[in-house]
């Protein structure tokens, strides 16, 4: 009788040590979806509080640490950068927080970050950078006006892509057509025109060369990003057109072809250019923000 009392009261413990454990899992993740929420409207301390929080319940998510770890740099970068002296270390440091900001969908500070990068370089890069800020946020006629305003020495392929995007989301579906037709999408692609090209081909009702950018997006796309950027294909209004395809799910299951870290692996096959899929935290967000990428597609040939 002893033992099974004994025996009892250990699956008694047993069960309330692990209903505890549920429960400190729980309040874990239930912090950390708190924080990622503030951390999206720009309420960093709080969104601090939270991942901390998260990391204190649940110190064996190594996530939750590492979020909370990323965070702070962060805002020693934010801090830094309002009293940085040199040109170059600035942009720098503005080049990885702007990609962090786009990574953790920080929009609003994402743009008015861009706005002041924008402001001292002004240059065709700095402006494609501004207007995709723009167009994560709906302000299409800003973009439009801000890219058609350009002189032809700052126009790129990037440029054509946000610019024909802007335009179709503005229903002045002719003059998008026009830049969806011209699109020269170099070899060496970075890291965001591919999708930008997806969402303007499906705008415009150009399925197949939609499908081929959506294709060379996910190629393009580091493979611990991949999952954020399908995500983004199933949910971005711009691709609905390609959805409807038959295709879309095979084009969906589309497997990275990343050597290191940036651009394609240069497959034959790709056919297009790639967007703001998402990337590293803050010490590799330059690649996506406007630095050039090692790799790229081989052939971008419409």
């Amino acid at each position: 009788m002893n033992m099974l009392r004994l025996a009892t009261a250990v699956s008694a413990a047993a069960l309330v040590c692990g209903m505890a454990a549920r429960a400190q899992d729980d309040s874990a993740a239930t912090e950390f979806a708190r924080g990622k929420t503030l951390l999206a409207d720009g309420k960093f301390d709080e969104a601090l509080a939270a991942f901390k929080a998260a990391a204190k319940a649940n110190p064996d998510h190594g996530e939750y640490f590492q979020e909370f770890s990323m965070l702070q740099r962060v805002l020693n970068i934010r801090e830094q950068l309002a009293k940085e002296e040199s040109p170059e270390t600035w942009e720098q440091m503005a080049r990885a927080l702007y990609g962090y900001y786009n990574s953790r969908k920080v929009y609003g500070e994402a743009l008015t970050l861009a706005e002041a990068i924008h402001h001292r370089l002004n240059t065709g890069e700095s402006a494609a950078m501004l207007a995709s800020a723009q167009l994560r946020l709906n302000k299409n006629e800003a973009a439009a006006a801000l890219l058609g305003g350009l002189p032809e020495a700052q126009c790129s392929a990037t440029t054509d892509v946000l610019r024909g995007l802007a335009l179709a989301r503005l229903d002045k579906v002719d003059e998008a057509q026009a830049y969806a037709e011209k699109i020269e999408l170099p070899k060496d692609c970075g890291p965001d025109v591919c999708l930008n090209a997806a969402r303007l081909y499906a705008r415009v009702g150009r399925t197949e060369q939609g499908l081929a950018a959506l294709r060379c997006a996910f190629e393009c796309t580091p493979a611990n990003q991949l999952t954020a950027c399908r995500e983004e294909a199933k949910n971005c209004p711009d691709l609905a057109t390609l959805r409807a395809d038959a295709t879309f799910v095979q084009v969906l299951a589309t497997e990275s072809k990343v050597k290191g870290c940036g651009g394609c692996s240069g497959s034959k096959s790709c056919s297009a250019g790639r967007s703001t899929c998402g990337d590293k935290p803050a010490k590799d967000a330059g690649a996506q923000s406007g630095e050039k990428a090692p790799g790229g597609c081989e052939g971008h040939k419409h």
